[in-house]
């Protein structure tokens, strides 16, 4: 065969060559296009009613308790509508006595088995009674238990006040059993929802029962679901102006003005999403939600970015894309399979695989293979996912006490930092151990470690509302409470007291011992002068009684000026 015939058979390959890579490649495009388009859309379809299934089963789970606390009010209101036959039962002090008895036995029974239960109460109409008569139990922190407690003076208020007497008044003005809608009730210093049953005989009201349902506690439950990893789960009232998170509880305070729709938002009118996802945009972020209104009016979101939810979609553009590239490699490789052999890349690109998920990143890799990207996309992906774990561990080790489990002093930098821009009231908890270098120097430093741990846990059961429970350093700590007056002060040397009844006992891994406290309190967040004040507190405390906790007066000057 001459030059020129080899040539002309060569030209002939590379053209049949460049035909069969040509066809393989438009097949290849339509065939991923036609595909890309039915599955993507049954995708999409797949995805809003998993969704909206996982939004209507959470929201099931709320609406268990709220359904308890129903049947218990409504049962007990029941009770009260069948016993008071007329205004002379609730005049006679013994048949009132009995009924309040008995409602109020059944009441504890159905409140202890319902953990978020914060209240109950029976309250007699005073147009009737002359005076405040009834029952009012709330759970005690400490203990969990329902305690008897104080009636509220409902004439000390005004009708509007809500804070204060809206779960009395604002029932009896509507007629009829309703829930309220979430509200800070000033009497137990709580975010509460209440299920509030007015009782009238004869058109004349005579008493309300009611429960209150701890919010902040529905909240924390609510913050725990979430659909993908960066997905999240929030409530909001009927008429979309507040959304409930744990950043409410914080203060953050908006509705739903911050949410900007691009698809099916005339959906946010309804009573759910009906199968659908709603898509919006929130600071700037590409998302999507469902909703389903619960028993008591609010409605819980379930939302999440469009990217996380669709990732699927992009998963199949990328498998379109390998399989657009697999089969140009296969024209290729039939082109000059008596060059290359394609088993010998695909070895290769196995074995690299293998290699990265037992963690060994420096892998040898073909120059040209069809799936080479995705490789290294999962390679990438994996020692990313590693670096990530790594890189939390730090960050709260960073910020936490090895010892206790407290927040440390890095972290209480950042935390006041933080607090001097939020001008919120704050109450400032600084103690020590009393005597603590003694118990070092006479029981040695490994029990000296159990009483910092001691110390702490009780810090932690005295102090649940606290924003912060942190150990300084050596055997001092601070506790820091936000959204709290001074007017709480004689409580938080109660909790203090409580601290030091348990510790004055010995355990079998620590000597009796006590702490000493300083309190102080600010109205506009934290300042260097309110740690001065609480310091000076507990300076003061040392220097008389130890063993307890001096609230700040300012006769006291500070500590630093004395110095």
């Amino acid at each position: 065969m001459g030059d020129e015939e080899y040539r002309k058979q060569g030209s002939l390959l590379n053209r049949a060559m460049i035909f069969i890579i040509v066809t393989l490649l438009t097949l290849s495009v339509l065939i991923s296009g036609v595909s890309f388009f039915f599955v993507s859309g049954s995708l999409n379809t797949n995805i809003a009613a998993t969704m909206n299934n996982l939004n209507a089963g959470e929201g099931a789970k709320l609406d268990q308790n709220l359904i308890q606390i129903e049947d218990a009010v409504n049962a007990m209101s029941a009770i009260a509508s069948d016993s008071i036959t007329s205004t002379k039962v609730v005049r006679d002090y013994d048949l009132r006595r009995n009924l309040i008895k008995k409602i109020e036995n059944l009441f504890q029974k159905t409140s202890q088995n319902i953990s978020m239960v914060q209240a109950n109460y029976l309250i007699f109409s005073m147009n009737i009674t002359g005076k405040e008569d009834g029952f009012f139990y709330t759970r005690d922190v400490m203990s969990g238990e329902m305690k008897k407690r104080n009636l509220t003076p409902i004439n000390r208020y005004e009708k509007d006040d809500t804070e204060h007497v809206g779960w009395y008044y604002q029932p009896i003005e509507e007629g009829k059993p309703m829930w309220m809608r979430p509200y800070f009730n000033k009497n137990q210093q709580k975010y509460l929802i209440s299920y509030v049953y007015p009782v009238y005989v004869n058109g004349v009201f005579v008493c309300s029962l009611g429960m209150d349902l701890d919010f902040e506690m529905m909240i924390n439950k609510v913050d725990k679901i979430h659909f993908y990893q960066s997905g999240y789960a929030y409530l909001k009232n009927a008429d979309h102006t507040e959304h409930y998170h744990a950043g409410f509880l914080r203060g953050e305070v908006h509705g739903d003005e911050v949410d900007h729709g691009i698809s099916n938002e005339e959906l946010w009118n309804k009573s759910s999403s009906e199968g659908q996802v709603i898509r919006y945009t929130y600071q700037g972020r590409d998302c999507v939600q469902t909703f389903v209104t619960l028993r008591n009016g609010l409605q819980l979101v379930l939302c999440d970015t469009y990217r996380e939810v669709y990732g699927a979609r992009r998963t199949l553009l990328k498998i379109q894309i390998f399989i657009c590239v697999f089969f140009s490699a296969l024209a290729i490789t039939i082109a000059v399979i008596f060059m290359k052999r394609i088993t010998v890349p695909l070895r290769m690109l196995t074995a690299a695989v293998v290699s990265i998920k037992e963690g060994v990143y420096t892998v040898d890799l073909p120059k040209q293979a069809p799936n080479e990207i995705g490789t290294l996309t999962e390679g990438f992906r994996i020692a990313l996912s590693s670096l990530q774990d790594r890189e939390e561990s730090s960050h709260y080790a960073a910020q936490h006490d090895g010892l206790t489990g407290l927040l440390n002093r890095y972290a209480y930098d950042l935390i006041t930092a933080e607090l001097c821009r939020s001008k919120k009231q704050l109450a400032f908890v600084l103690m020590d151990v009393d005597k603590f270098k003694t118990i070092n120097d006479t029981y040695g430093h490994e029990q000296g470690d159990h009483v910092l741990e001691r110390v702490s846990e009780l810090l932690k059961l005295a102090f649940p509302e606290a924003i912060a429970h942190i150990r300084m350093g050596g055997d001092e700590f601070v506790v820091l409470i936000q959204n709290i007056s001074e007017k709480s002060a004689p409580e938080i040397v109660s909790r203090v007291h409580l601290m030091n009844v348990e510790l004055s006992k010995a355990t079998a891994s620590t000597p009796a011992t006590s702490v000493s406290a300083g309190v102080a309190f600010s109205i506009q967040g934290f300042t260097l002068r309110l740690y001065k004040k609480a310091d000076t507190a507990l300076y003061y405390t040392k220097n008389t009684t130890r063993c307890g906790c001096t609230v700040y007066r300012d006769e006291f000057g500070l500590k630093t000026d004395r110095e």
